[in-house]
């Protein structure tokens, strides 16, 4: 069945950045909120003899692979901060939302479809800083960060290759037992690219992972 185009306003130059930082902060605060904070007077206290415990690991896109490393924050141990560094495609992504230069064959909702055939996007690098929050069970993590990505795109318009690149915020769950895991990225940002003429779209992505964490 196919889905009819549909306008959304949220998609205005305007109103992008500011929506992309209420994501931000709204996914930042709600793990915080859920793991209880220490009281401010303590944190000089126990700073001087905590050593926060460091993770480790690969996530797998079924051809990107990506190596992150983040520490327990001072503040909760169910709290970490790190980064991570990936490579290649995604081989299974969706492009979620899009407008006329990133829409799909199979984006869920365009403004614009008239390039759908032609449009695909290949992931070459990727950069997160991001906030990870695990529960006492360890059997859920939620990453959400600050996400910049590298692609090519095949242009239709004028048959030659671009390079787009992506920055915005993600959030990205995972669920599993110990040190495996599986779960889902989800990007929601601006997309810019400047070949023949400047392109600037927002959207929103979707791709499937597995995580190997060492410890």
């Amino acid at each position: 069945m196919q889905i009819q185009p549909i306008k959304m306003n949220f998609l205005e130059p305007k109103k992008q950045m500011g929506f992309l930082a209420m994501i931000f902060l709204a996914l930042t605060v709600l793990p915080n909120s859920a793991s209880g904070q220490i009281p401010v007077s303590d944190i000089d206290l126990i700073a001087a003899t905590y050593k926060g415990k460091k993770l480790s690991g690969f996530d797998f896109h079924f051809l990107g692979t990506s190596f992150h490393q983040c520490k327990q924050s001072k503040r909760s141990e169910f709290i970490y901060r790190g980064v991570e560094f990936g490579l290649l495609p995604d081989a299974f992504y969706r492009v979620i939302l899009a407008g006329k230069y990133f829409t799909e064959k199979n984006t869920l909702f365009s403004i614009n479809r008239s390039q759908s055939d032609q449009n695909k996007l290949f992931q070459l690098f990727w950069m997160h800083y991001f906030i990870r929050w695990k529960t006492p069970n360890d059997l859920t993590e939620t990453d959400v960060g600050l996400r910049w990505a590298l692609f090519r795109n095949k242009i239709a318009y004028h048959d030659s290759f671009g390079s787009p690149m992506f920055l915005g915020v993600y959030v990205k769950p995972s669920f599993g037992y110990k040190k495996l895991k599986i779960g889902v990225r989800i990007d929601c940002g601006i997309m810019l690219q400047n070949n023949d003429e400047f392109v600037k779209e927002f959207v929103c992505i979707a791709s499937p992972f597995i995580r190997f964490n060492f410890k």
